[in-house]
């Protein structure tokens, strides 16, 4: 460590760059530690690897003493992903001590009812993207501190799926990107995609219609197991096409086979991961 501090700040960061990729995503949270071990490497590693936190309830208690001692290292997260079952009431002021000291939090992660628990931490949060994963009903409950929040947001990110489609969508809504994904747990076979398309569709259209400032929505669809979507794919893009909307954009790229029990949980933090970039993918399917 000693030899480190003689490198010129451009090597620092490269190092840091480096230990920061070769590792897990959902492991950040635990790289973090390396710029209170090394203080020559305190200024490159924090912006970088402070920059997306994954909080679990493994790291949960750690971080929350973190955020009390050192809050000023939290100040350079600008995404947060709640990863777990992190909802319980004697975690609550830990979950709420963390975000608070995200000064600078512009993107968060994490199931509906964390993210009523972590949105109603402080009034001097700014996020401007909220990724609800897992599956909600409506978006319309919660605080009204939360509900301030979601209502402000201009990236949106939710999930449905086959059979329960339907998610409440509150026209107060500030949202003008939206990604929809179309989940299949494994419990589905390739014939349910084709009985159900017309009405995860027709969703759609009521979610578009309930957003008037809307400018591009994403649709994808989310499997762990090799199905072939290409039935769903063709029924997307004839219906967008029927629409004659520039807003409407699909991904149809193939998903990854099964990758055991966490693989929704891993794609979740590939994507918040993946930041502005994500918003820009797929394709359109009408151009006026």
């Amino acid at each position: 460590m000693r030899a480190l501090s003689t490198l010129p700040p451009e090597l620092l960061l490269l190092i840091a760059e480096h230990a920061a990729a070769s590792e897990a995503r959902r492991h950040l949270g635990s790289i973090a530690s390396l710029s209170r071990v090394c203080k020559s490497l305190h200024r490159a590693v924090t912006p970088i690897l402070y920059a997306h936190m994954v909080v679990t309830q493994h790291n949960l208690h750690l971080l929350a003493q973190l955020a009390l001692e050192s809050a000023y290292l939290f100040v350079s997260v600008c995404s947060a992903t709640f990863s777990g079952l992190l909802g319980t009431h004697r975690r609550d002021d830990k979950l709420q001590a963390i975000t608070r000291a995200m000064t600078n939090l512009r993107a968060v992660t994490g199931r509906i009812y964390t993210l009523r628990i972590v949105l109603d931490a402080s009034d001097d949060l700014c996020p401007s993207s909220i990724f609800v994963t897992g599956l909600t009903e409506s978006l319309s409950s919660g605080s009204p501190r939360f509900l301030r929040y979601l209502h402000t947001v201009t990236r949106l990110h939710i999930a449905v799926t086959l059979r329960h489609s339907h998610v409440g969508v509150p026209q107060e809504m500030k949202t003008e990107y939206l990604i929809l994904d179309v989940l299949n747990d494994g419990f589905e076979d390739d014939s349910t995609w084709s009985l159900y398309t017309c009405d995860v569709l027709q969703r759609v259209e009521d979610i578009i219609n309930s957003l008037p400032s809307l400018r591009r929505i994403l649709i994808r669809t989310r499997t762990l197991i090799t199905f072939d979507m290409t039935p769903f794919h063709i029924a997307t893009e004839k219906w967008a096409k029927t629409k004659r909307d520039p807003r409407i954009w699909i991904d149809d790229s193939a998903t990854a086979p099964w990758l055991g029990g966490t693989a929704f949980e891993t794609m979740n933090l590939e994507d918040a991961a993946a930041g502005d970039e994500l918003w820009l993918t797929g394709r359109q399917i009408y151009s006026q």
